[in-house]
């Protein structure tokens, strides 16, 4: 009887130590070249080398980039998550920050920012909660320069990830003029002539 509870107990661990050798966590880091958001406003796609995140674009941050203060706003990048089925998660928040103008402060107030007063100015702030999915991106759509930030952005990424699991390809397409598509929708690059990115981790900012 011994014997067997002892034979037991070590398959029990012995699994154990199979599942977390199945499913390893990893860390890395991605240098996003390019945010495009769908024409519709529906979807945000953030392109890597490596990988495509394609997210469901909230409301709020649809509504910011068509709003009058935008060119105010800056975006500090939190960590990526991704589950085992290549879920992502992510947050970030949207800052106005209190050198920007009056008035920009006021209407991010009005948009649902919250604002809180440091001296004699406010800084205003958003969260903005993401949820996509992680898709191979296997160098099969080129990106022009007319899709390219003006720099590369740096985002840190958490993966739960099995062994030799592959990502799924990327569902982006190339019409013959150039332009990239999702699920037959026109994605158009994320203005960042205003839009200043900081990458949270990073002491000196976004590399």
């Amino acid at each position: 009887m011994k014997i067997i509870i002892t034979a037991v107990c070590f398959a029990v661990l012995l699994s154990g130590c199979m599942t977390r050798s199945l499913f390893e966590n990893r860390e890395y880091k991605e240098n996003i070249s390019s945010i495009l958001v769908t024409s519709d406003g529906s979807k945000l796609v953030f392109f890597s080398d490596e990988y495509h995140y394609i997210f469901q674009a909230p409301q709020l941050l649809t509504d910011t980039f068509g709003a009058s203060f935008y060119r105010s706003v800056q975006a500090n990048f939190d960590q990526f998550y991704v589950s085992r089925s290549d879920t992502v998660t992510g947050s970030f928040d949207l800052i106005v920050p209190v050198s920007a103008p009056d008035g920009d402060r006021q209407a991010a107030s009005a948009a649902g920012f919250a604002c809180k007063r440091f001296g004699e100015r406010e800084l205003c702030r958003a969260t903005v909660e993401m949820k996509g999915k992680r898709y191979a991106a296997s160098g099969t759509l080129p990106v022009g320069r007319n899709h390219l930030l003006n720099k590369s952005y740096l985002v840190y990424v958490s993966a739960d990830e099995g062994a030799g699991a592959k990502a799924l390809l990327t569902p982006l397409t190339v019409a013959a003029d150039g332009a990239i598509l999702i699920g037959g929708v026109g994605l158009a690059l994320v203005s960042v002539t205003g839009l200043s990115v900081v990458c949270a981790g990073e002491p000196n900012g976004c590399k």
